[in-house]
């Protein structure tokens, strides 16, 4: 009923019953005095119930308190009401969270009479803050809340830190734009005064930076709501870098691509390629002949060009039908002659086979062709004239018998008479099947004679696939054919022709060509496609089988000796005799590849683990026991062997090889020659990814001239000489620490990036020298890298001109392990060096097996002598004796020495004494920064 609204009390009691508000009114001793129905909901009470107690009875005993300090404000005036979040207890035992807004009401002399609470049950809502809360934390992207321009991060959740290595605490109300890659911050910039003035939706990528220093790449999904940008952030580092792969790789492909395109365009036939959709992927230059087109004309139009109009309807159903799985009348049904079109719009036959594959990118229709013009204009001018037959017969290129009804030979065209090795005349009036011998090259057994099939059938009918001719006197040649009768003016048969060409060539192209795309040219092996296809077998049959099975990744030892001191002949002999070595310690069902370069890879399947680690020290003993001899010098090689036992852990093929490779750099960082089996967790994988990581670093180095040079000082010991120093390398850390050179040198000179830093150093040396003239002379280290750089003294020559600087005081040093391991390059690369005006001088010398062998070898002016002779040669007679030796064939070549090492002063005497001519170590100088 409606409330009478003349009656205020009446109003006001239907608000208050009919309130969605909880609405209560307690006495100033907390009894509750009046309730309305949406507070009994709200605390779970009846009305009567709720009169009889007080609020504070049922409120959550960790909550009592919440409002102690509202009723003290609210009784001595400072407020007119307060605002508290607290729990209540329903009678059915659950707790609900409410919303208490508490006033009070004052008696006519102004004295506390009731408290007013408006109740709001916000249970649910605190549930779903806590639920967002929760999925904000435990997201696995990245997610921010920033501003609408992505001024600032705002809040970041904990995914950063597990991704980027910032703590949420470390990101929060940082600017943006601080850790954009510099060279990004001004299009970031921009976007983000776009973002600010449109507040839509915008999704970009940006380099960011990891508190290691780094930078990644972040694709970043924002969408813009209540004043602030939400955004979810991936890692989308790894699609660069496997960008970069396919690139490469697309490149690989298409050199292979102009390779396989220069023999199909040398064959005789046309061949087209066309997708299921009709269009050209590829047609050849036997094609454009036949058709009139030229390549570019056709490839990426419709195969439709190519097809008389009546005939395309024909040519859609009979693609759809094979994609379908039905029965197709055309696509792997071997030959049939059909009417084409040239782009004059002239009509001709073509006699074809089309068949599918399978590629990457779909199913790939290739149509092998021949114009049979000409062949079927022979056959119908039996119909009115021989002698004109013959004419034609003896002029074109494919062969030509005829025979009676009864399979005997009337004709040979002198095609057929040089195939078959039989004369016409001796041919004549013999058995089709003695002159023309056919053979299944599959079976090996005798293939149908068609010069039956088409007497039995009234119709053309052709050669089985496969099929062999086997030449009267010797030969075997792979045939295709079609044979035909021949009709009177009756439509009698009074005859069959049949029409055949050698197609041996044709098939050992296409042989050839698939061989080649599995196959390494240089040994016979499979090569890294092969290789990986078998890889994959095996290990789809290993998750099915569960089998035993192993991948041996093998990269020989020094090979690089061989190539650098006899050339890449002398390599390649290597490599064939070393697969063959390989070859005949193998089993008969195990894989062999070649996978490029010095390497190769082994699959072992069926084969326990003791078995396989066998087979591997097989190999290894195998290849120590080598010796390979090249113009009448001998070498000798090791193999460093990575092992890797398939699991069921194992799902995939470049996990595989990963492993197989690290574990292949294992065998050779513990000292060349040798096993290392993969094991998960292996800590020493670890280390190879801890160099993988300094390659990084130092490319920054070098992008960013991070490098600085340092200088320390050698003097003469008997007489007045030119002072020396050598120039030493240190890397700069973005925080302006210094680098010493074994923490990234190893780590550079096993991914190739020395002879880089090598010229680095030799620019940043000259261009300090050209600027500040030094009248000491100025050693520079050169890595065995460089030994084989043939471009290293026009380079030094080039900066030499550049600088002004004199080249006579210029000494560039290697060590005697790398001169030794490089010898022939580094004669003539000192000789080179030398023809400049520099000097050469030979480190660490002392530290070979043989170097007083070597050394008459190489024209050097000064032999640093090895500083482990050196340091302890006051306490060690032999050090001291083997710095006398050294000292002393170096003076008989007329080659001066230089002490390394030199800690005290007690060496300093000694070598005096000794006659040796510089002395350098931290006793003379410590390093210091050449400014």
């Amino acid at each position: 009923m409606a409330p009478d609204h003349q009656d205020p009390r009446v109003l006001h009691r239907y608000a208050f019953d009919h309130a969605a508000l909880g609405i209560a009114v307690s006495g100033m001793d907390g009894r509750v005095l009046a309730v309305n129905p949406a507070a009994c909901a709200i605390l779970g009470y009846t009305e009567s119930e709720l009169l009889a107690i007080d609020l504070q009875a049922i409120t959550h005993p960790d909550d009592r308190q919440a409002d102690v300090s509202g009723l003290q404000d609210l009784l001595v005036g400072d407020t007119e009401a307060f605002a508290v979040e607290k729990r209540f207890l329903r009678k059915s035992g659950e707790s609900v969270r409410v919303s208490q807004h508490v006033g009070l009401v004052r008696d006519a002399d102004s004295r506390p009479h009731a408290l007013v609470s408006q109740l709001r049950d916000i249970t649910a809502q605190r549930l779903a803050e806590r639920q967002n809360d929760a999925l904000f934390r435990l997201s696995p992207d990245m997610l921010a809340v920033t501003s609408p321009g992505i001024d600032r991060l705002d809040r970041v959740n904990p995914a950063w830190q597990r991704i980027l290595g910032w703590s949420p605490g470390e990101l929060a109300g940082r600017p943006y734009l601080d850790f954009v890659h510099p060279e990004e911050r001004e299009a970031a910039a921009a976007l983000g005064v776009e973002l600010a003035r449109c507040n839509a939706a915008q999704s970009f990528r940006h380099l960011f930076l990891c508190k290691n220093g780094l930078y990644r790449c972040l694709e970043w999904d924002t969408h813009c709501s209540g004043g602030f940008r939400y955004c979810v952030v991936r890692d989308v580092s790894h699609h660069q870098a496997a960008d970069q792969e396919l690139r490469r790789t697309n490149q690989l492909l298409l050199d292979k691509d102009r390779q396989m395109s220069s023999i199909v365009d040398n064959i005789g036939d046309g061949l087209i390629t066309f997708d299921a959709l009709g269009i050209v992927h590829s047609f050849n230059a036997a094609a454009s002949r036949m058709f009139g087109y030229s390549a570019e004309q056709i490839v990426g139009a419709h195969v439709e060009l190519l097809i008389p109009e009546p005939m395309r309807e024909a040519q859609e159903a009979e693609i759809e039908a094979h994609l379908r799985g039905d029965e197709a009348q055309l696509v792997g049904k071997g030959k049939v002659v059909v009417r084409a079109l040239r782009s004059d719009g002239e009509l001709f036959l073509i006699e074809l086979i089309v068949n599918a594959i399978e590629t990457a990118q779909g199913e790939l229709f290739i149509a092998v062709m021949r114009d049979v013009t000409e062949r079927r204009k022979a056959e119908f001018a039996l119909f009115t004239e021989s002698e004109r037959l013959r004419v034609t017969l003896n002029s074109i290129g494919d062969a030509v018998i005829t025979t009676d009804t009864a399979g005997r030979v009337t004709y040979l065209n002198p095609v057929a008479e040089k195939i078959t090795g039989w004369s016409n005349d001796e041919a004549a009036g013999l058995p089709l099947e003695r002159v023309l011998v056919l053979t299944d090259e599959t079976s090996q057994e005798p293939a149908p004679n068609p010069i039956d099939l088409v007497l039995r059938d009234g119709r053309e009918a052709g050669l089985v696939e496969h099929s062999i001719l086997e030449r009267r006197g010797g030969g075997r040649f792979a045939i295709e054919d079609s044979a035909a009768p021949i009709r009177n003016v009756r439509d009698e048969i009074i005859g069959v022709v049949l029409v055949f060409h050698d197609v041996t060539q044709a098939k050992l192209i296409a042989a050839e060509m698939t061989h080649l795309a599995s196959h390494d040219s240089l040994t016979g092996l499979i090569n890294r496609r092969g290789f990986e296809q078998r890889l994959d077998a095996a290990l789809k049959r290993n998750g099915k089988l569960h089998h035993e099975t192993a991948v041996l990744y093998m990269d020989l030892d020094q090979f690089k000796v061989v190539n650098d001191s006899c050339g890449h002949a002398a390599g390649d002999e290597l490599l064939r005799q070393l697969a063959e070595v390989f070859r005949k310690r193998l089993r008969s069902a195990d894989t062999l590849a070649r996978l490029g370069g010095d390497e190769f890879g082994i699959v072992l399947e069926n084969c326990s683990a003791d078995a396989a680690h066998r087979i591997a020290e097989g190999l290894q003993q195998a290849v120590t026991r080598f010796h390979f001899v090249w113009e009448e010098r001998t070498f000798r090689v090791g193999v460093s062997i990575g092992m890797v036992w398939l699991e069921d852990g194992f799902n995939s093929r470049d996990e595989v090889l990963r492993q197989a490779d690290a574990a292949c750099y294992l065998a050779k960082d513990r000292g060349r020659n040798r096993i290392h089996v993969y094991q998960s967790g292996d800590r020493h994988r670890s280390q190879r990814h801890g160099e993988m990581g300094w390659i990084a670093r130092i490319h920054q180095a070098l992008e960013e001239n991070r490098f600085v040079l340092c200088r320390q000082a050698s003097v003469s010991l008997n007489a007045a000489k030119t002072p020396h120093f050598e120039t030493l390398l240190r890397m700069l850390e973005p925080d302006g620490r210094h680098v010493p050179p074994m923490t990234f040198i190893p780590s550079a000179e096993r991914y190739g990036l020395m002879p880089e830093i090598d010229r680095w150093v030799i620019n940043a040396a000259l261009t300090k020298l050209g600027a500040n003239p030094d009248h000491a002379m100025c050693f520079i280290n050169l890595s065995g890298a460089s030994v084989g750089d043939d471009t290293l003294a026009d380079y030094v020559r080039s900066r030499v001109e550049q600088t002004g600087v004199c080249a006579a005081d210029l000494c560039f040093e290697i060590t005697e392990t790398a001169a030794i391991a490089n010898l022939s390059h580094a004669e003539s690369m000192i000789r080179d060096i030398k023809q400049l005006g520099c000097r050469f001088a030979l480190d660490d010398f002392g530290s070979g097996m043989s170097s007083f062998t070597y050394l008459k070898h190489l024209p050097v002016d000064y032999l640093k002598i090895d500083g482990t002779f050196v340091r302890h040669m006051d306490k060690d007679r032999i050090d001291c004796a083997m710095v006398e030796a050294i000292n002393n064939i170096g003076h008989v070549m007329g080659i001066e020495t230089i002490a390394e090492y030199v800690e005290n002063q007690a060496t300093v005497e000694l070598l005096a004494g000794m006659g040796v001519d510089y002395a350098q170590g931290f006793w003379i100088e410590k390093p210091r920064p050449w400014v």
